[in-house]
């Protein structure tokens, strides 16, 4: 995590757009009070979670590389004339500034055109639909969350089994470097269907396929919201689910079997990670050249040590490569099998 400098020299490019409390904002950010009150233009009033002020800092403060093309107001104007249910479209509006920012300023030279969404990546010109996009994109693409030069300098022709595919950013970044095959694996059915309809911007339904389904050590159903608010679905969990739609679990096997080559096993499940290393059939795991995943011990109650110690156990060295969120227990592992 950066310094809290660097924080607050991100917060003095918010002068820009807080129309007022932008001082008294910038001291509640600097002592790291819980909510922060301002007044955003063309947005009103908001108390900011501190965290949500840091996006919006390093959103403005990233879109200044790139304001040609994009500023503040066209993301302002874009969610006011939206109907999205579901979603407080000042928090939206933050999100899509964050996501723009991170593009920005790491030179993908995004284009906001038609709903549309779309930036410069690995020589092509990568596609979302604004209602389907959250930040995660740029974790990906702009910050290279899984950017592991031992695992994509020999994907090419190789398959992806992408467990927690969200709106199909991931599976997109692995078919644009080189998989064969990606299956994307999406319990939610409306973000399901920002995935499939991702990927069709893309024009890669022959690479990519799309399951609404959850991830299990058992073929059954579970109980899930049919219209989660897709700027939070990135941290829901399966796990713990309840809502009016039924959508079916598969198993590891399952998936398996729709691939020919599996080379990669991706983990962003929000819970259903802890099962699927410590309790799978070994010679399943063992298809994977590689298995890269995401702990969620608050969610499983199952330590990583726990889970790393299982996977050693059937030959894979793991490392830590990202302490996503130290309060929680959140981290990102990649794994090799021996």
């Amino acid at each position: 995590m950066a310094s809290l400098s660097l924080y607050v020299k991100a917060a003095f490019n918010l002068r820009d757009v807080i129309e007022d409390r932008w001082f008294p904002s910038l001291i509640d950010f600097a002592r790291r009070k819980e909510t922060i009150r301002v007044k955003l233009k063309g947005l009103g009033y908001i108390d900011l979670p501190w965290e949500e002020y840091r996006f919006l800092a390093y959103g403005v403060t990233g879109l200044k590389k790139c304001k040609d093309r994009i500023d503040y107001f066209d993301i302002v104007n874009y969610v006011k004339r939206d109907d999205s249910k579901n979603i407080d479209y000042i928090y939206k509006a933050i999100h899509l500034l964050a996501i723009l920012g991170n593009l920005c300023f790491n030179g993908l030279n995004p284009i906001i055109n038609n709903g549309i969404l779309s930036f410069n990546f690995n020589g092509l010109n990568i596609k979302f639909g604004l209602n389907c996009s959250i930040r995660t994109i740029s974790e990906i693409y702009a910050i290279g969350e899984y950017n592991y030069p031992e695992i994509l300098s020999d994907l090419k022709e190789k398959d992806v089994v992408d467990i927690g595919a969200s709106i199909g950013d991931s599976s997109i970044y692995f078919a644009v470097l080189g998989a064969k095959k990606v299956i994307g694996v999406e319990p939610l059915p409306n973000v399901a269907n920002c995935a499939i309809n991702n990927v069709k911007l893309n024009n890669l339904e022959n690479k990519i396929k799309i399951i609404n389904a959850g991830l299990s050590i058992n073929n059954g159903f579970i109980s899930v919201p049919c219209d989660y608010d897709i700027m939070k679905s990135g941290v829901f969990s399966s796990v713990k689910s309840n809502g009016n739609c039924k959508v079916p679990t598969i198993t590891l096997k399952d998936v398996i079997e729709m691939v020919d080559n599996p080379y990669l096993l991706k983990l962003d499940c929000e819970g259903c990670e802890a099962d699927i290393l410590t309790k799978s059939d070994p010679n399943e795991l063992k298809k994977f050249k590689y298995i890269v995943f995401e702990t969620h011990p608050f969610i499983t109650n199952v330590s990583d040590d726990k889970i790393l110690a299982s996977l050693k156990n059937i030959g894979f060295n793991c490392y830590l490569k990202i302490v996503l969120v130290p309060k929680t227990g959140q981290n990102l592992y990649s794994c090799e099998q021996k």
